[in-house]
């Protein structure tokens, strides 16, 4: 798969399947790795997520 097609069925999954929004409920998101650089060369998504208020025992929750 090239670069392009990677990052098109990525943008499905954080946008039309509604993956971000989903995530944006639990804290701030940030899109990270090669998605971010847009240098894809397989299929891997990479996202870090701002909670402060999270704990392990919510984690599960």
């Amino acid at each position: 798969m090239k670069n392009d097609e990677i990052k098109t069925n990525t943008d499905r999954i954080l946008y039309e399947f509604g993956l971000l929004k989903k995530l944006k409920g639990v804290g701030k998101t940030h899109i990270i790795g090669s998605c971010r650089l847009n240098i894809m060369s397989w299929n891997g998504l990479d996202i870090d997520i701002e909670n402060q208020n999270m704990s392990q025992e919510k984690l599960y929750d």
